[in-house]
């Protein structure tokens, strides 16, 4: 097969868990296939995409990235193959739907702005609302990254269930930083002492404001550091930061080696989210060995389950009170780092790639 991925999201100025997802999905697609070509599109930088292997190319897509989505979404043009050479089936990762008249393979991560319109802005609403429609009416598979997004999935279209595949993400921890290169990394953020640690967009519904209204219940010298890029309607976060004092510090968006330092220095990690169609920072954090703290509802109760500790996003006594028992319990944590660690095992990179391979297989001739 020729199969086109469409890599854009590489290329935006804060890639998220989807970037991630991608990234990681192609080097495991380079390593695991041999037999298939795939051509990577994107609007991005040319020549800048990292190529796993003889099997790949490149292509940069003409004109800005949003008419090019919206002429997709409208019209389905530009096909993707007038750039692209011939394709046999092509790959949106996400739900921006690239024009083809190639099988057609999405996958979906979550269902949040159909189900929480309230936390987006209009104009990512609209966007978003018509990808998953052209990825209900075109796809030939649906991969979803858990059983709570497959189950989000079932409830809006009954009828999709022979077309949905559960792939969950993956996780690679790298080697534990050097503990010096911590420290100076920490000091560079302003960060001393022990400290709590969130990562994620700011945005509604990673609830921080419940968060920080709970931190501030807890007794200690414990700090917590939101790390993440603003996102929409982070405005209040940063009033409640400033209201909070010294005790919550907040680091804007941070790049790997900070990123690294912050899970290695951090006594726990608390991610109290709303809603997630799979949770990636929890993984990420259990494969570091770093107790967490997150939420008993969606996709969290599946990564987090028999591994995190577990609380009602909704309540925040609930959330107080787990931030109290994670740093006053030494011992829990000490447990919870272990079941971290061996849970994250089980979610690998390659097996998302196998799965992804398995559901290309099934739609092609």
């Amino acid at each position: 097969m020729r199969i086109g991925l469409f890599v854009d999201q590489l290329f935006y100025k804060f890639p998220g868990g989807i970037g991630t997802y991608v990234e990681n999905l192609v080097r495991e697609l380079g390593r695991l296939d041999h037999e298939d070509s795939y051509c990577l599109f994107h609007c991005g930088q040319a020549g800048s995409v990292r190529i796993p292997g003889g099997g790949f190319t490149e292509r940069k897509l003409p004109g800005g990235r949003k008419a090019l989505g919206l002429g997709w979404h409208s019209l389905g043009l530009p096909r993707a193959e007038w750039f692209t050479g011939p394709l046999d089936l092509a790959h949106a990762p996400g739900l921006v739907i690239p024009g083809s008249a190639a099988p057609l393979v999405v996958t979906v991560h979550d269902l949040c702005v159909v189900k929480f319109p309230q936390w987006f802005p209009r104009r990512w609403q609209a966007f978003h609302r018509r990808g998953l429609e052209l990825a209900m009416k075109r796809a030939s598979a649906i991969l979803v990254d858990s059983e709570s997004t497959f189950i989000d999935l079932l409830e809006l279209y009954p009828g999709s269930g022979k077309r949905v595949r559960v792939v969950p993400l993956g996780v690679e921890a790298p080697p534990r930083p050097d503990p010096e290169r911590v420290q100076d990394s920490l000091r560079r953020m302003g960060i001393a002492g022990e400290f709590a640690l969130f990562v994620g967009t700011l945005e509604p519904r990673k609830n921080l404001l419940r968060l920080i209204e709970a931190f501030g219940r807890v007794a200690g010298d414990h700090a917590l550091v939101l790390a993440g890029a603003p996102g929409w309607d982070y405005h209040e976060v940063f009033r409640a930061a400033e209201r909070a004092g010294s005790r919550v510090k907040l680091t804007g968006y941070v790049g790997p080696l900070e990123l690294e330092a912050l899970f290695a220095g951090a006594t726990l990690f608390a991610y109290p989210s709303l809603y997630e169609g799979f949770g990636l920072p929890v993984l990420e954090a259990m494969a570091r060995g770093v107790p967490v703290l997150t939420s008993q509802i969606s996709s969290l109760a599946e990564v987090g389950e028999g591994a995190g500790l577990m609380v009602d996003p909704h309540d925040t006594e609930s959330i107080a009170d787990g931030l109290q028992d994670l740093l006053s319990d030494a011992g829990l944590r000490e447990r919870l780092r272990a079941a971290g660690k061996a849970k994250a095992a089980s979610y690998t990179w390659e097996k998302t790639a196998r799965g992804t391979l398995a559901a290309y297989r099934e739609v092609t001739p």
